[in-house]
């Protein structure tokens, strides 16, 4: 928050002065007129996090951002989760464990994965911002992660056991408390899961 004459100044309502900015407008016609990708460098604070923003507004699907590490994508996640409704904001983090070290990935990891490529997937806008140490694995291929899509509505009568059976398919663990993500319980016909 900054001050501006005695009152509070909200991070919206900064970012809707920036954005109408004349260097915004410059940096609007420079890249609806341009055909060749227009390299925006420096930007400072939370500046960035305002013009990717502004270019989330104004982009026809997702956006996709690649930053060095995984610190600075957490910055710029946290930054942009304060201007953007949160639900637009997707975090595609790196691996937290080595490949063929026998352990698995922390859960919470696998989630906000997940999460970020059913953004991808449903090509409806946001923001996912991607460490680049993350782009240097495997995923799962788009045919592969719309095999593993069951969608589920209210009103929608579906068999709680065809729903296990499609959990068990694409790896969850069925358990008899369900305490993390990636787990399912079923007791008679009530269905348990945390993803």
């Amino acid at each position: 928050i900054l001050k501006d004459t005695g009152d509070c100044i909200s991070v919206q309502i900064l970012y809707n002065r920036v954005k109408h900015s004349p260097s915004f407008q410059e940096l609007s016609q420079r890249i609806e007129s341009s055909t060749e990708p227009v390299v925006v460098r420096g930007g400072a604070g939370s500046l960035t996090s305002f013009a990717l923003a502004w270019v989330e507004e104004n982009a026809p699907g997702p956006v996709v951002v690649v930053c060095a590490d995984e610190d600075r994508a957490e910055a710029l996640r946290n930054d942009l989760e304060r201007l953007m409704e949160a639900n637009l904001v997707g975090y595609f983090p790196s691996w937290d464990v080595a490949h063929f070290d026998g352990r698995s990935p922390h859960l919470d990891t696998v989630g906000l994965r997940i999460e970020a490529l059913d953004q991808l997937h449903r090509a409806q806008g946001g923001i996912v911002v991607v460490p680049v140490a993350a782009l240097m694995g495997h995923t799962l291929t788009p045919e592969l992660f719309d095999l593993c899509l069951q969608t589920v509505r209210v009103g929608q009568e579906i068999s709680p056991r065809d729903l296990a059976d499609h959990l068990i398919e694409i790896g969850y663990e069925r358990v008899t408390t369900v305490e993390g993500v990636g787990q399912f319980g079923m007791r008679g016909g009530i269905l348990d899961y945390c993803s």
